[in-house]
């Protein structure tokens, strides 16, 4: 069959215009990699001075330590955070005590390590981090979240090193499976999107569209500068990849058939929101509660309070209340 002469010259043109488009598509993701990668490096070098570089491993973990004293105060975020986080209470801790906050392998601006995101490697990797850097012990560690669960792994497996705890709206290492059923599992949920973000970051579209920016009113009670940090550490090209880690890694560290373990009568305080997650059905709530009095029986030596005026953000709502927790520890270490 013949193909009339205009017929052929209209497939022509819609050829060569396709053509120019899949030409300018390769051209945009390119340049795109391009700025990603500058951006990027740019950004690491203005939030990511020499001084607060550790190598562990080969790999460079991120260390903030100030103030002077002993115990040795560490701070630990939860899922997603790193050091900036505590920018309300490690400035006012560090007027007496020496207090060091860090960012976890992949988070905040501490380079990313494959299979390093479960309790047990966080717990070893702190410890490698303490020793590079020559933070002495005796600590008291402080968790937020899922970093009540790191801490208190770390206390287990170095208990000669740990004199308290402070556990902030801590997790607990049975929620998962003792929490109502969700109708969409918010990790698996955030998974999916961390997947998606992980296609699109080394191209810059993460950070050229600002996904991240709606969720910087978390953070809308710190310094300025700790901000900025958190903000620009939100669009490295790593970091959608390693939440996912951290997620997948997560969900297994709260679905544990072994309940925490005793803490005999190690000082700890369990701080708990008091304004409820209204995301969540009442029921999850009331588990949480009572998830939280658990954990507070895990030593004798304990006090449990309730943040009334704070969310799950205690250290950014109630700061103050932190600071004295730690202080009570401290007051109440073995002598």
């Amino acid at each position: 069959m013949k193909i009339k002469p205009q017929k052929r010259s209209l497939l022509r043109r819609i050829g060569r215009w396709l053509g120019w488009i899949g030409l300018l598509m390769i051209g945009l993701l390119i340049g795109g990699w391009a700025f990603q990668r500058w951006a990027s490096q740019r950004d690491r070098q203005r939030f990511l001075p020499a001084e607060q570089q550790i190598m562990v491993n080969g790999h460079a973990m991120r260390l903030i330590c100030m103030g002077s004293g002993s115990p040795t105060i560490v701070l630990e975020s939860g899922l997603g955070d790193g050091a900036d986080v505590w920018g309300l209470v490690q400035p006012a801790l560090a007027e007496q005590y020496r207090v060091c906050a860090y960012d976890r392998v992949g988070m905040g601006w501490s380079a990313a390590v494959a299979d390093k995101a479960d309790r047990a490697s966080i717990a070893e990797t702190l410890h490698e981090l303490l020793n590079h850097a020559n933070v002495p012990a005796p600590y008291v560690l402080v968790g937020h979240s899922a970093g009540g669960v790191y801490v208190r792994e770390y206390a287990q497996r170095y208990p000669e090193q740990v004199v308290g705890l402070v556990l902030v709206d801590s997790s607990h290492e049975q929620q998962r499976q003792r929490q109502s059923q969700l109708d969409e599992d918010p990790f698996a949920v955030m998974r999916q999107s961390m997947q998606a973000c992980d296609a699109l970051a080394p191209f810059g579209i993460i950070r050229l569209t600002k996904l991240f920016e709606q969720s910087q009113t978390t953070y809308a009670k710190l310094p300025q500068p700790a901000q900025a940090s958190i903000a620009a550490s939100l669009y490295q090209t790593s970091t959608c990849s390693a939440m996912d880690a951290a997620l997948a890694a997560i969900t297994k560290d709260l679905n544990q058939a072994q309940a925490p373990q005793s803490l005999k009568d190690l000082p700890l305080v369990v701080l708990t929101r008091g304004i409820a997650d209204n995301t969540m059905p009442a029921e999850f709530e009331q588990t949480w509660d009572s998830l939280q009095q658990e954990l507070a029986q895990l030593s004798s030596n304990s006090q449990h309070q309730i943040a009334e005026t704070s969310g799950h953000y205690i250290h950014l709502d109630q700061p103050e209340l932190v600071i004295g927790a730690v202080e009570w520890v401290i007051s109440h270490q073995a002598k």
